[in-house]
C-alpha cells in the first residue's frame, strides 16, 4: 500500500468522525434549546428556592396581580371585586378566565384558597379573615395600587 492510499484512509476516517461530531453537536444544541424554553416559563427562583417574588407568581401577570391585591386587602375577596382591584372590567370572559387560573391553583393548594364559592383568598389567611359578608353586603373597596 503507498503512502498515497494510507493518507486517504486516514482522511475518509477523520471525515466519518467530524460528521458524527456534527450531529453529536446538532443533537445537543437541540436539547440545549428545549431546556432553555422550558426555563423561560418558570418562574425565577432567588437562593432560598423561593420565587424572587415570594407569591410563586410570574410577575405582571393577573394572577400575580390578585396575589398582590389578596396580600394588601388583607382578606379573601370576590371575583368581581378581585378583577376591579387588578385594574380589569367584570366581564364574563375576565372572570372565567381568572377565576379557572385561581382555581387550578386552589385545587393544587398553592398560593390560593377558596373559602367560599367565586371567593378567593391566600394560603395562611387566618379564620377570621374568611369569614366574609356576601358580595351584595359588602362595600366595594377602591382598586389599591399595585407595584408594576
Amino acid at each position: 500500500m503507498g503512502v498515497r492510499q494510507e493518507y486517504e484512509k486516514r482522511v475518509d476516517k477523520k471525515q466519518r468522525e467530524i460528521a458524527e461530531l456534527e450531529g453529536q453537536l446538532r443533537e445537543s444544541k437541540a436539547v440545549l434549546q428545549a431546556y432553555l424554553e422550558f426555563l423561560r416559563h418558570l418562574p425565577q427562583e432567588s437562593g432560598d428556592g423561593k420565587t424572587a417574588t415570594g407569591s410563586g407568581l410570574r410577575p405582571g401577570t393577573d394572577l400575580y396581580k390578585a396575589w398582590q391585591y389578596l396580600t394588601k386587602l388583607g382578606r379573601p375577596a370576590y371575583i368581581t371585586e378581585l378583577l376591579k382591584g387588578i385594574g380589569k372590567e367584570p366581564t364574563k370572559e375576565n372572570r372565567v378566565s381568572l377565576s379557572g387560573n385561581l382555581s387550578w391553583h386552589v385545587r393544587k393548594g398553592e398560593t390560593f384558597t377558596r373559602p367560599k364559592p367565586n371567593t378567593f383568598g391566600l394560603v395562611g389567611m387566618s379564620e377570621e379573615e374568611t369569614e366574609l359578608l356576601s358580595p351584595e353586603d359588602e362595600a366595594e373597596p377602591d382598586a389599591l395600587p399595585l407595584d408594576e
